[in-house]
């Protein structure tokens, strides 16, 4: 109770939302892959773009970039929209 005005004053101070760009934005999720053939994590983002770059696939994957990752295994992309602070 005793900062409640607080945080009370705080919401008070948010406008409605309209800027189309702010609306726009989609979360970013990760979507599971199964492989149909052998490929590397380069061929993988090139067949499968994803919206972080090859590093970061490699880390959420466990693999390297040009390690031949056999057929059947699953692999993971990101998609969406991500957040630009500015």
């Amino acid at each position: 109770n005793k900062y409640k005005w607080v945080f009370a004053r705080s919401n008070a101070s948010f406008d409605r939302l309209t800027d189309p760009e702010a609306l726009g934005v989609q979360p970013q999720r990760m979507e599971i892959v199964e492989l149909e053939r052998a490929m590397t994590l380069q061929e993988f983002a090139g067949r499968y773009p994803s919206d972080v770059d090859i590093a970061t696939l490699a880390l959420i994957n466990g693999v390297t970039e040009d390690e031949m990752v056999p057929a059947g295994e699953r692999l993971k992309r990101v998609v969406g929209t991500p957040v630009s602070v500015n």
